[in-house]
């Protein structure tokens, strides 16, 4: 019975997943027969989401989260997912007492972007790479959106470039090249020692990476990682210092520093 139901979904899936458009379709057909198709194109690119609850829910429905199916990026061996938030509102704009029946429409978007690596990088990034694989044949299309390895970034460069960062910043510790400028022990609710939030990084395992203001000739990233922990990773950059003019030898590792931040919650109700 089991073996029947999967291959009856299976079946299902293929029979919805929305068919392939062409721009001459668009360029002659009606815009309501183009409109249709873009509504199938822009659904069919999430994966199937689950919204049942064992508890019953008490709040209006406000936002939901859509996330697509990973894919293959210009830079070897890096992934990408796109997450969408849906925001929803009362269609009365004063109800009495809302619940989740209380009646919602979508109202606008907000989205972001989580890169995951299959396998660490060598190099740094560099604009106008070509794409290395057939986006519905490689690697990505088989990692689980929920796997570990998917990391937040604002962009292309930065996630990989930050990424490479950490990973550097790891062996160079390691290695007595660098010593950990600030770190305060006391504030770290996880346990872990400063050597051992810097180490985590060798893994290739942050939660989000960004970029820091830097003067000319550096990099900065921030990476957040074990709990609430920031690093705070300068590296050197000859792509932007002239190498006869004395500076520090490329991919050189300058500081690093940590920061604690306590953060508070507030249970939600659903």
């Amino acid at each position: 019975m089991a073996g029947w139901f999967a291959a009856f979904s299976a079946a299902m899936l293929l029979q919805t997943a929305p068919g392939t458009v062409t721009k001459e379709d668009f360029r002659t057909q009606s815009p309501s027969a183009t409109n249709r198709q873009l509504r199938d194109q822009l659904w069919g690119i999430f994966e199937n989401t689950d919204q049942r609850r064992s508890k019953p829910a008490r709040r209006p429905l406000d936002d939901i989260w859509l996330t697509t199916q990973p894919y293959p990026t210009p830079f070897p061996g890096l992934c990408r997912k796109d997450s969408v938030v849906l925001r929803f509102a009362p269609v009365d704009s004063m109800p009495d007492k809302p619940d989740a029946r209380t009646p919602v429409r979508a109202y606008g978007i907000d989205s972001s972007r989580s890169y995951a690596f299959l396998r660490a990088p060598v190099n740094r990034y560099v604009a106008g790479a070509s794409h290395p694989e057939d986006v519905w044949h490689d690697d990505c299309t088989r990692l689980a959106s929920n796997d570990d390895k998917w990391f937040s970034a604002p962009d292309l460069q930065t996630a990989v470039d930050g990424y490479r960062a950490g990973r550097l910043a790891a062996s160079a510790l390691a290695a007595g090249k660098v010593r950990i400028g600030s770190c305060d022990r006391a504030k770290d609710s996880s346990g872990a020692t400063c050597e051992a939030v810097v180490a985590y990084f060798a893994q290739g395992r942050p939660a989000s990476i960004e970029r820091c203001d830097a003067p000319a000739g550096v990099q900065c990233f921030r990476l957040w990682g074990i709990d609430s922990t920031e690093t705070r990773i300068t590296i050197a950059d000859t792509r932007y210092s002239a190498p006869n003019k004395g500076g520090p030898p490329d991919d050189t590792i300058l500081s690093i520093d940590i920061a604690y931040f306590i953060v508070f919650g507030d249970t939600i109700i659903d």
